[in-house]
């Protein structure tokens, strides 16, 4: 079934994220995985990575961010106060994916990230009986990483300051700079990620 690119991501995440079968990062609570190689996998369908190298550096770098941004939310503690981290990170952490795809310039990658951080979501919706709208929500999330990617690559900018600003605001959570790029390029949280025992959510 073929799907424009930004419909693809949508289903690809939401689908993933449904079978509660991916990986997890315990200091950020974040499962990376559903998000961030789907969308890669969604782009490279596309044609956008010349080759497997230029596809595993915008894996390891999409996770890179979105678990950074968990630790520096304090995933964790944001959990069960009715926040979820994996859909907090996700616009950001396909926004990284997206820009790495498009080549985008250091500036254009900033405005990206920034854009992305304003159209974060992260309002946990509970498990209930029924079909539950959470994966879609996480799968819109991440299609929003990639708006905010391709309208920076045409030029539009985002607000720099977002996460000293509204960011936090919004969201009722303070963001940990150090935590976010202490140690950038040279500790990879990637590393620390694993396989969840069994499926269940988080």
């Amino acid at each position: 079934i073929k799907a424009a690119l930004s419909s693809a991501i949508i289903a690809e995440v939401s689908a993933t994220r449904c079978t509660e079968m991916d990986d997890y990062h315990r200091t950020s609570v974040v499962t990376g995985g559903s998000v961030i190689v789907t969308s890669a996998l969604s782009l490279a369908t596309c044609g956008y990575f010349r080759e497997p190298k230029e596809f595993m550096t915008a894996v390891a770098v999409g996770y890179e961010m979105a678990l950074r941004l968990g630790i520096a939310t304090d995933g964790p503690n944001l959990l069960p106060r009715g926040t979820w981290p994996t859909y907090l990170a996700a616009a950001f952490g396909t926004a990284t994916v997206t820009a790495k795809a498009l080549r985008l310039s250091t500036e254009q990658t900033a405005n990206a990230l920034a854009t992305a951080l304003a159209m974060s979501g992260g309002t946990r919706t509970p498990e209930q009986k029924g079909i539950s709208s959470r994966c879609i929500c996480l799968g819109l999330s991440a299609q929003a990483g990639l708006v905010a990617a391709l309208s920076a690559q045409e030029g539009f900018l985002g607000d720099m300051a977002v996460l000293e600003r509204s960011f936090g605001q919004a969201h009722g959570v303070s963001v940990a700079e150090d935590k976010l790029v202490g140690g950038l390029g040279k500790q990879f949280q990637i590393e620390q990620t694993g396989l969840k025992p069994y499926p269940v959510a988080a």
